[in-house]
């Protein structure tokens, strides 16, 4: 049993993560910070039983793999958070296991040395990888929040505001996270659950949702504008990366009333094909 442990439970949890997925229950992110909370502690404690154990390597293996998981939970709740500390943690780490991967290959330590190996290389993936795809992934698993696209009323899955005199609305937005180690991450995205549109819209009903789709090409324009901004600036304390947040949260809530304005909420075609024409401009210089 000792020697299938780490195959069944990481079989448990990929099928029952699997299954949330299908099924689209909502609380499959708040799972997968569960699972992300609870395997480093299990490693550790496994870590401090073996530690001493003289007769084989597995005290090494188990709190490798601790440290391991660490490091991507850390990345994934971002608090404590920074690329350079985790590179120079997990680095060492892998050295120390190919060490020991090649003494145990051909020995009782097989299964949990190939299982060490596995996980050094999904933890350095994920050091790795950028922070954006990190919180995206807390924001997509539960299947709410689409990344931008373009959109169709599939994607308005809301329940129509009855005071609102309009025919639909979306609701996107730019989120971010950022800690006191000056890592951060940027998206945007569209919450299905929030958008929403009446029952008389239609596939035919093209005009409102390339209006609904300017609101969303709005926000993708100032996200790009945000990135470059932050990206030309050095090291910002967390206080002022807010700061050039709350800035651009102002410019975009104002050029965003203004289309709303101006088009009358895509009554007002001739202005509408101007914020068209102006939009399709803003993504050729985006590209």
């Amino acid at each position: 049993m000792k020697k299938y442990f780490e195959l069944f439970l990481f079989s448990f949890l990929i099928i029952v993560f699997g299954l949330l997925f299908i099924l689209s229950v909502p609380f499959t992110k708040y799972f997968l910070s569960l699972v992300l909370f609870v395997l480093p502690i299990i490693y550790f404690f496994r870590a401090i039983l073996m530690i001493g154990n003289k007769k084989d390597d597995s005290g090494i293996f188990y709190l490798s793999i601790f440290i391991l998981l660490s490091l991507v939970t850390n990345k994934f709740f971002f608090t404590f958070y920074h690329f350079l500390i985790s590179l120079m943690v997990i680095i060492p780490i892998g050295i120390i296991l190919i060490f020991f991967i090649k003494k145990n290959l051909k020995n009782e330590l097989k299964s949990i040395s190939i299982f060490a190996l596995f996980i050094f290389i999904i933890s350095f993936v994920a050091i790795i990888a950028p922070n954006e795809n990190f919180l995206k992934l807390m924001q997509d698993a539960d299947l709410d929040f689409i990344s931008y696209k373009k959109l169709n009323w599939n994607d308005f899955k809301g329940e129509p505001e009855m005071e609102s005199k309009f025919d639909a609305a979306i609701s996107s937005e730019i989120r971010y996270k950022v800690n006191s180690l000056s890592e951060y991450a940027i998206i945007l995205q569209v919450s299905k659950k929030e958008s929403w549109k009446r029952d008389k819209v239609t596939d035919a009903t093209t005009n409102l949702l390339r209006h609904e789709q300017g609101h969303f090409d709005l926000k993708k324009i100032f996200y790009n504008r945000i990135k470059d901004s932050i990206q030309s600036r050095d090291k910002l304390t967390e206080r002022e990366f807010k700061s050039i947040m709350d800035f651009w949260y102002q410019e975009l809530e104002e050029i965003d009333s203004l289309y709303d304005l101006e088009t009358g909420h895509n009554l007002n075609q001739k202005q509408q094909f101007l914020w068209n024409d102006f939009i399709k401009k803003e993504f050729e210089n985006i590209n």
